[in-house]
């Protein structure tokens, strides 16, 4: 791909999630677009995904994911077990500061 100049869906994730990490100006500005965000089939994200989610929403915690961890079927695109869990933990702080609600499985 490289030699033809074109990425892959997989390299737009790792771009976009380096450009949101590295360049303040692009995140402050993404970050404006989206006050909050949903995102569906949250077990099925891989962790450039997760850090896309996590940039936009750092330090303010409007965000909601749904998802069950017992369908998730892009392993081999990275999605790992235990997704959720970890979302729980690096919101812990935000649902704590803000009264948001936890965790609901159902």
């Amino acid at each position: 791909l490289r030699a033809c100049n074109a990425v892959d869906f997989n390299d737009l994730l790792i771009h976009a999630a380096a450009i949101l990490e590295s360049q303040d100006d692009v995140r402050d500005s993404q970050r404006a677009c989206y006050r909050y965000l949903l995102v569906d089939e949250y077990q099925d994200c891989n962790r450039q995904q997760v850090q896309i989610a996590n940039a936009l929403q750092e330090g303010r915690g409007h965000i909601t994911v749904v998802g069950d961890d017992a369908q998730s079927i892009y392993r081999f695109r990275g999605s790992t077990p235990g997704v959720f869990a970890a979302f729980a933990h690096a919101y812990e702080r935000a649902w704590g500061e803000q009264g948001g609600e936890r965790l609901v499985r159902r």
